[in-house]
């Protein structure tokens, strides 16, 4: 416990979100106060700290709150160019909450510098900025929530869940845009939430198209043409595609999913798949922060395949893959 000036009372909510000094001092002057001597009594005390590098306190052009999961993040950038290339990855998740964590974005001339505040920044060129920000953004999501994370897709339609798995390059991000533009609503490509009644939210993450996918998407993403590209860590040229705006993904019971074939060869279809094939797969590709499966976990993915329609889609491309998403979904229907 400790006491605060009268300054210190009015103005704390400023020093909450997020206020350049100058600016602070300027509010404490009109206050009859010295705001620098503030200042350097509460980074004194620890209730305050500089947004900062490693090695001095950032001249931020411009900060941004994003909230994903359980977690909002403070983005600050130190220039106009990093902020306009970099927001195709966290424009949707914006938001006025106060941040649980600092993220510094340092413009350079070939790229930025990212790190935690305080921290001494990273550097990546322009084409891999896009990538370590996402993955940044992840790992912090990932930390903040509350039992197991599934890798798949998440769309909704008529309040219920169709949930998409399937190994690198099966196509489930493209096939998730495209389901996202026409009836059913997108709300994650990559990463959702199990909670222990079986129910799932999606991390709403922008979704991760990879250069094949583009000409595929044009028509329903024209956008797309003109997007930021980056290259990842495996080599794989990507763009991102924020969401649609929204407040919080919602929490849903799955009626139906699929698990995803992409194979030329073989004949398109639909294969029953039963509850035991769908715990596995999404063990497979769960994640936990100590990396143990609870008892807790267990029986929320129990709780999630009882009752559902679990299928295996074989398909050759885009145009197949949307009817046996609409064959399922139909069969899951009549089966309740």
């Amino acid at each position: 416990m400790f006491g605060v000036s009268p300054t210190t009372e009015q103005l704390w909510p400023l020093l909450q979100s997020g206020i350049e000094t100058a600016d602070f001092a300027a509010r404490a002057a009109e206050l009859g106060d010295d705001g620098f001597a503030v200042i350097d009594q509460l980074v004194a005390i620890g209730a305050v700290q500089y947004i900062a590098t490693d090695e001095q306190p950032l001249d931020v052009h411009e900060r941004v709150t994003i909230s994903v999961g359980h977690t909002a993040i403070g983005l600050s950038f130190s220039g106009p160019i990093a902020l306009a290339r970099l927001r195709c990855v966290f424009r949707h998740l914006e938001t006025p909450a106060l941040p649980d964590a600092e993220v510094v974005i340092v413009e350079r001339e070939d790229g930025v510098g990212i790190a935690f505040s305080g921290d001494a920044p990273e550097s990546y060129a322009w084409h891999e900025a896009g990538p370590a920000l996402k993955l940044l953004i992840t790992e912090l999501a990932l930390d903040a929530a509350m039992g197991m994370t599934l890798h798949l897709g998440t769309l909704q339609r008529d309040n219920e869940a169709l949930l998409l798995v399937g190994e690198p390059g099966a196509g489930k991000s493209t096939l998730s845009v495209a389901l996202g533009s026409g009836d059913f609503e997108l709300w994650g490509d990559d990463l959702a939430e199990l909670r222990p009644d079986g129910r799932v939210q999606a991390l709403p993450l922008p979704a991760t198209l990879k250069d094949g996918a583009w000409p595929m998407l044009a028509h329903l993403h024209p956008e797309l043409e003109g997007g930021e590209a980056f290259v990842r860590p495996d080599d794989k040229t990507v763009k991102y595609l924020p969401l649609p705006p929204a407040t919080k993904a919602p929490v849903l019971r799955a009626r139906c999913a699929l698990s995803l074939r992409r194979d030329d060869a073989a004949p398109p279809g639909l294969e029953p798949l039963d509850a035991k094939d769908f715990i596995a797969a999404m063990i497979a590709g769960g994640w936990s922060g100590d990396h143990r499966l609870t008892p807790d976990d267990f029986d929320g993915l129990a709780a999630c395949a009882d009752g559902i329609a679990f299928f295996r889609a074989t398909y050759p491309d885009l145009p197949t893959a949307l009817s046996l998403v609409e064959e399922a979904w139909r069969i899951s229907g009549t089966a309740r």
